[in-house]
């Protein structure tokens, strides 16, 4: 099994792990952006940050 994930690192240094994934127009390595996540209880295969669900993503 392999693939890769788009995380987030929060400012305040938390990490977020989109679900589903961060739309394709927002996978880009460093780009900053601001959006509303919403807790979200999901299973991955990826052992890494907390899951969310996010809404009103946008650039900054």
């Amino acid at each position: 099994m392999e693939g890769g994930f788009w995380g987030i690192k929060t400012d305040d240094g938390r990490d977020l792990l989109p679900v589903p994934s961060l739309p394709a127009q927002f996978q880009k390595e460093g780009l900053r952006i601001k959006a509303e996540a919403q807790n979200v209880n999901a299973f991955t295969i990826f052992m890494w940050g907390k899951t969310v669900k996010l809404s009103n993503i946008n650039t900054e």
